[in-house]
């Protein structure tokens, strides 16, 4: 019984961030509105934090096993990077549309 609560627990827990609302001078607590994201910024920030761990684990990965950094081929690997990820992204929604 206990994991059908699951869902309320965790909506308990989250709408009850201090950042999610503020005290009004009753003493009531107002909820803040809660805008949606473009689909567009959700994907740039995903695409841009995916890229910037990746450059820094391989640059960290070069240096420490040949000691030199070469940033043609960092280049390289963040086109192929970006494009594997580009077209798995495009895989994902095309096997999604299958599903419907």
């Amino acid at each position: 019984m206990a994991l059908l609560n699951i869902p309320r627990i965790l909506h308990s827990y989250f709408t009850d961030w201090p950042c999610c609302s503020y005290p009004t001078r009753s003493g009531q607590r107002n909820n803040l509105v809660w805008t949606e994201v473009p689909i567009m910024d959700v994907r740039r920030n995903l695409y841009v934090a995916a890229f910037v761990g990746a450059s820094i684990s391989y640059i960290f990965n070069v240096i420490a096993f040949t000691g030199t950094f070469d940033l043609f081929r960092w280049f390289v690997f963040a086109v192929i990077f970006l494009g594997v990820t580009y077209g798995f992204e495009k895989f994902i929604g095309w096997a999604e549309t299958l599903e419907q």
